[in-house]
């Protein structure tokens, strides 16, 4: 489930150009990275959040957008941008995780 419903989100933001990419997490071009996290109802991952609930206890996922370039790059001047989705629940008791990561260009 998990596995799943980490793709189902990182094919989400894969569909967007390269600058919305960035923008619908709520960063602007003289930024260098953001993060956003589905239990935020302003949040772009909000709407995963039910399922999350749903499928997983205490599940929360977060997405972090990193610009990269040369030398300290900001998004917009970014060659591409590094999109990570995390995914944590407890299971049994117990933290669990999953991460997933891509490079846009």
């Amino acid at each position: 489930e998990a596995v799943a419903l980490c793709n189902d989100i990182m094919e989400s933001f894969a569909k967007q150009s390269f600058t919305a990419l960035y923008t619908n997490m709520g960063a602007a071009s003289t930024d260098s990275t953001k993060t956003a996290a589905s239990n935020v109802v302003t949040s772009p991952l909000a709407p995963w959040q039910t399922q999350i609930t749903q499928k997983l206890a205490n599940g929360v996922a977060t997405a972090t957008v990193t610009a990269i370039g040369p030398g300290t790059p900001t998004f917009g001047s970014a060659v591409g941008i590094q999109l990570t989705v995390n995914l944590s629940w407890n299971e049994l008791a117990r933290p669990e995780s999953i991460t997933i990561s891509t490079i846009r260009f």
